[in-house]
């Protein structure tokens, strides 16, 4: 939401930021506030951490007397996770339209709570903006209507992620001529992290031993919980 809430702000647009405060952590919330330069939310729905449908119904019971009270033009929701489907559902309950940013995204694995969230409210949305023609293709081919659907790509955010991030690079080790670069791993997909899937992370751990760079893994408590253990 960091771009759109950037060009609410140059162009003057009234907005109201709603926080669920799924994540709660330092470094899994308040930091992307800092680094994005997002202003404080008007209202933090506090939802915490629980299973997908306490969070889910948790952000529905919090989000619709906000809305009800504001009446805002537009919901507009982002992300892939609870709170996507939490406050997209709560938009038409509310009589509101809604707008889905990272629309199109998917993975055809059901399995994945992230991919029912996503599809469902790509389905209840007004408009949908795409982060490429692909996204585009995928909507239409589930039968919305191509006056709904908007590709707006990514450029801008990463350039802005880039030039802000350049300065907090992670730094090779200049006693080791050989370590030049280094290579980064986002992976915290419960999939390969939980406890029933263990053999599944010892296996990535000792692929990463073959990699001949550093490699910068932002590892998820998650995982570092299970590795901890198979130790």
């Amino acid at each position: 939401m960091a771009p759109v809430i950037r060009e609410l702000q140059e162009r003057s647009i009234d907005f109201i930021l709603i926080h669920s405060n799924q994540h709660y952590s330092k470094n899994m919330d308040e930091v992307f506030f800092q680094e994005l330069q997002l202003p404080k939310p008007k209202y933090n729905l506090n939802v915490g951490s629980g299973t997908h449908s306490n969070q889910t119904g948790n952000i529905l019971i919090k989000i619709e007397p906000i809305l009800e009270k504001e009446t805002p033009g537009l919901c507009a929701c982002a992300g892939r996770y609870k709170y996507r489907s939490g406050r997209g559902l709560g938009g038409p309950q509310a009589g509101l339209k809604v707008a889905h940013i990272e629309a199109g995204l998917r993975s055809y694995d059901r399995t994945m709570p992230e991919e029912s969230n996503r599809v469902m409210t790509d389905h209840i949305s007004d408009l949908l903006f795409a982060v490429t023609d692909v996204q585009k293709q995928i909507l239409q081919a589930e039968g919305i209507e191509e006056d709904k659907i908007v590709v707006v790509w990514e450029y801008d955010h990463r350039r802005r992620l880039a030039e802000q991030g350049s300065s907090q690079r992670p730094q090779p080790d200049p006693s080791n001529a050989e370590h030049t670069t280094w290579r980064l791993l986002p992976l915290h997909r419960p999939s390969g992290l939980e406890r029933d899937s263990r053999p599944a992370l010892q296996e990535l751990v000792a692929l990463l031993t073959l990699i001949p760079l550093p490699v910068v893994w932002p590892i998820h408590a998650r995982a570092k919980k299970q590795i901890n253990d198979s130790t």
